[in-house]
């Protein structure tokens, strides 16, 4: 049991560096415009932005709530880490050729991380099971 426990948590925060790589990766290409007109690709962009940092924010969450902490605590670290994710994100991009950093950019992936934040405390809320922590009804 304990093994399959150890292994779930290397297993979540695994997902995390992962995840972070992807989000390192596409900061790290010199334009990522398409071919939309102008209005269409700055929509696209932000919504990639928000949903980047909404599922981070989710795997956080999983990785703190495999190691047994209660959804509170799971929630307030993964949105503060979320949010220094952001802010490294749009650092990182200020020195990549033809991108720069943009705190709007750190304030819509915020609002990413935050928005699953909402849903998730709301979720426990309807799930009494919830409240009490996530390990008790991941381990079923």
């Amino acid at each position: 049991m304990i093994v399959k426990e150890k292994y779930k948590i290397f297993l979540n925060w695994f997902l995390v560096f992962l995840w972070l790589g992807v989000i390192y990766y596409f900061s790290n290409q010199p334009s990522l415009k398409s071919e939309l007109k102008p209005v269409w690709d700055l929509i696209f962009r932000k919504l990639a932005h928000l949903s980047e940092f909404f599922v981070l924010t989710y795997l956080l969450y999983k990785a703190y709530s495999a190691q047994h902490l209660k959804a509170a605590p799971s929630l307030f670290l993964s949105l503060i880490g979320a949010i220094i994710c952001a802010g490294y994100d749009e650092w990182h991009q200020s020195f990549t050729f033809g991108r720069s950093a943009s705190l709007v950019d750190v304030f819509i992936d915020s609002a990413g991380a935050l928005i699953f934040c909402i849903l998730q405390f709301f979720h426990s809320k309807l799930n009494p099971n919830n409240l009490k922590g996530n390990h008790e009804n991941q381990h079923n």
